[in-house]
């Protein structure tokens, strides 16, 4: 049976790992546009994916958690049901946003 090791606050390397996807997130900010994203809004499935693969990187880091195998070794791995539910979150924010007229 796998167990879970309790995520702790003191985690520095993964709050860096998470800046630095953010940093990276940043310098890709030309493909996240208020086009793509009210697009989104008005329910088109292809911005919608693309604001998911956007976020793909960050949802990944968010989701990784730390888990320890039969013989006591920790690991790290994405936890599919838990990037799911990070998605479902997002993606039922989308229609909820209310951008500035352009």
């Amino acid at each position: 049976m796998l167990r879970l090791a309790p995520f702790t606050t003191g985690d520095k390397k993964r709050l860096q790992q998470s800046a630095s996807i953010m940093k990276g997130m940043a310098m890709k900010e030309n493909d996240l546009t208020y086009e793509l994203i009210c697009a989104a809004v008005n329910g088109e499935k292809t911005a919608l994916e693309e604001i998911l693969r956007f976020y793909d990187d960050y949802i990944n880091a968010l989701a990784t958690v730390k888990g320890e195998d039969a013989q006591g070794k920790t690991y790290r791995y994405i936890d599919e049901d838990l990037k799911s539910r990070i998605q479902l979150k997002l993606i039922k924010a989308i229609p909820k946003w209310r951008g500035t007229e352009k």
